[in-house]
């Protein structure tokens, strides 16, 4: 079927001018075009966009030991020290015990030990992140171990320095030091057991 009807009073050689003109068009377009027709664009897709990958949880955060299993590890590591060291009871120095007293220095000696000990095990755990990890526990042992450390100085309670003793007119003061530094390093002691325990 034509496009446009002839005209009944049009020339023939009209018509056939304008079937030329036109082929000649079409010819320069579809040459414009690469000599191929015009493509319509690709619809656009309606898939959604990935996220990003930076949302998702790095592996380390999702690592990160849980306050259980860090609880966990401390229990470990002071059971495993009272193993090592045992005799860490304290309640064999009480307030009425003699300066003297050589089981009431085994025992706190014990103690020091335990601590340390426990210390040393937490650390070896992840020397990398123990300090962030274990960082309360730390200052409770120092803790511990600063207090521990006023029976040996200045005065040497229980055996525990190979300082001399005190000259007979200063015992009494030197028993009273020791016994106070004793109730302080025990209360300090109980609340580092509690923690680990």
């Amino acid at each position: 079927m034509a496009l446009c009807s002839e005209h009944p009073y049009a020339s023939p050689s009209a018509s056939r001018r304008g079937a030329v003109v036109t082929a000649f068009l079409l010819v320069l377009a579809l040459a414009g075009c690469g000599g191929e027709p015009a493509r319509p664009p690709a619809p656009a897709s309606s898939a959604p966009v990935p996220a990003p990958s930076s949302a998702t949880p790095s592996a380390s955060i999702a690592a990160t030991p849980t306050r259980d299993y860090l609880q966990d590890e401390m229990r470990k590591a002071f059971r495993t020290a009272m193993k090592a060291h045992p005799g860490a009871n304290l309640d064999r120095c009480t307030r009425s015990t003699p300066l003297g007293d050589k089981k009431c220095g085994k025992a706190l000696a014990a103690a020091e030990q335990v601590a340390e000990t426990t210390g040393i095990v937490l650390r070896a755990s992840d020397p990398k992140n123990a300090d962030l990890l274990y960082g309360g526990a730390f200052g409770l042992i120092n803790q511990f171990l600063g207090t521990y450390g006023q029976l040996r100085d200045p005065v040497p309670c229980y055996g525990l320095s190979k300082k001399p003793q005190p000259p007979a007119q200063l015992r009494a003061e030197a028993e009273a030091i020791c016994t106070e530094a004793a109730a302080i390093t025990k209360v300090s002691w109980d609340i580092l057991v509690g923690q680990f325990q």
